[in-house]
């Protein structure tokens, strides 16, 4: 985590210009970074819908059988 924080801090800090290009190390870090954040962007969606399946389904289980009730 420590590493993480120094690699923002130093990825943070550069910013493009048109006189200066970057080089490939730090091309290399930023898009390191940012196949990180993707990567737990992308399990925090499927967690997230997961759940909202969940729910749903539920919900759907609950309605039917509050409906067979009332048969």
């Amino acid at each position: 985590m420590q590493k993480n924080l120094i690699m923002n801090t130093d990825i943070n800090s550069y910013r493009f210009t048109s006189d200066t290009e970057p080089t490939d190390e730090q091309l290399f870090t930023i898009m390191k970074e940012v196949e990180s954040d993707v990567r737990r962007e992308n399990a925090e969606n499927i967690l997230r819908i997961q759940e909202n399946i969940q729910r749903e389904y539920r919900n759907t289980q609950s309605m039917f059988q509050k409906s067979s009730l009332k048969i």
